[in-house]
């Protein structure tokens, strides 16, 4: 990685006065206009968004990347590769449309050969999708509730960690009780050995799996009186990886 990088080091500036500027042909547009009618003064109209820009430029530039090894976030771009020996070949293709384009790097805003990151809350790495660890510590550090208020915050807790946490429902139910029980709070038993149970479970960071194109999902459904839980999950030669938790807690009569 580092070979390459210093191979490619003439794709990066540290001055925007070192910038050559994209072609007229990709950032300029021009319409057909028919000189025979006069001129109409048209609304004013807000101008796009820097993002917005940049989201059109990058999708014209990097089009035949985009959704099969290049990802771009609004003012992101991902090059990302399931095997490490790809990486190097995906990203000489970028760096192909850079050169061809005209653009350039900030080397303070790139980074390479990252395995892990954070995500919309969540680590992602190599092994899949991990929650967020300061949310788990949160809710292992929690002493056991004495006002309803506390247990609210436990169970908003709990719904933030919903995807990783098998039939999460289930496991609150004693949790839910308790909180219709306003004036007469009561930390029961079963709510004492479902919170240890919950925290016995979380202290091993949940993980989840993510599909891979092409290969079949399987949905298992598991119902109680009490609650409908599913999980959705992916066969990996010998192993079945969960990919998403969904669990309900049934209230009355539902079709």
């Amino acid at each position: 990685m580092i070979k390459f990088v210093r191979a490619n080091i003439d794709v990066f500036i540290w001055s925007a006065f070192d910038m050559l500027g994209i072609p007229a042909d990709v950032i300029i547009y021009k319409l057909n206009v028919d000189l025979g009618f006069k001129p109409v003064q048209q609304k004013k109209e807000v101008l796009l968004q820097r993002g917005v820009i940049y989201q059109h430029l990058a999708n014209k530039i990097f089009k035949h990347q985009i959704n099969r090894n290049m990802k771009v976030y609004v003012d992101d771009m991902l090059v990302k590769s399931i095997e490490e020996d790809w990486h190097i070949t995906n990203l000489k293709k970028v760096f192909r449309e850079l050169r061809k384009h005209q653009m350039k790097l900030n080397p303070n805003k790139y980074a390479f050969g990252v395995a892990l990151g954070k995500f919309f809350d969540f680590l992602i790495n190599q092994r899949g999708i991990e929650a967020n660890l300061e949310k788990i510590h949160a809710l292992l550090e929690m002493k056991c509730p004495t006002i309803i208020r506390k247990i609210q915050q436990l169970t908003r807790r709990i719904a933030a960690l919903s995807q990783f946490i098998s039939k999460s429902a289930e496991r609150c139910l004693s949790f839910f009780k308790t909180l219709r029980q306003i004036k007469n709070f009561n930390w029961t038993i079963k709510c004492q050995s479902a919170f240890d149970d919950l925290k016995k479970y979380l202290s091993s960071v949940p993980l989840l799996s993510k599909p891979v194109e092409g290969k079949e999902l399987y949905m298992c459904v598991s119902i109680s009186p009490n609650a409908v839980s599913s999980v959705l999950i992916r066969e990996d030669i010998d192993i079945q990886r969960s990919i998403y938790y969904i669990s309900r807690l049934l209230r009355g009569i539902e079709i």
